[in-house]
């Protein structure tokens, strides 16, 4: 058991690596920035193993924040998680590339599309935590209802 679980573990974290190295010049060109050139290849190499690090963080914020809604805190999941953050995500993300592309006029940019995918990639953990906190906060203002047994 632990074997496997080691196993699928080094596999997620080695897709999400390469993930990230394959995402680095995807992002670098959507921001205008030329993908590849030798003096940036130290910079892409850890800029890909950051993003890589923060997909496997954000694909362990989902699983975990996700567990919650079996274990019992299925209220602060619908409430936080649900309602507040996922909302929070995509307003912030939609926001920042908006700033990014230079207004509301250019949404259709490739500019703008390299800046949402940007934000996306940065809010997705960070707001679902904000909304695991907002839904902490209210469940113990207004308490969890009792379950029908």
């Amino acid at each position: 058991m632990l074997q496997a679980v080691k196993s699928t573990t080094w596999k997620v974290f080695a897709a999400s690596m390469a993930a990230g190295q394959v995402l680095s010049p995807v992002l670098a060109s959507a921001h205008g920035h030329p993908p590849f050139t030798p003096e940036l290849l130290g910079l892409r190499i850890v800029l890909g193993l950051f993003l890589g690090a923060w997909l496997l963080f954000s694909a362990w914020t989902w699983r975990r924040l996700a567990r919650m809604r079996d274990a019992g805190g299925h209220h602060v999941y619908n409430w936080g998680v649900l309602g507040w953050g996922v909302p929070m995500w995509v307003t912030l993300a939609l926001m920042n590339a908006a700033d990014e592309a230079g207004g509301v006029g250019n949404l259709l940019s490739g500019e703008f599309a390299g800046a949402l995918l940007t934000s996306e990639l940065i809010h997705f953990p960070l707001a679902l935590w904000g909304g695991w906190f907002f839904g902490v906060v209210m469940a113990g203002v207004f308490g969890t209802p009792q379950r029908n047994r």
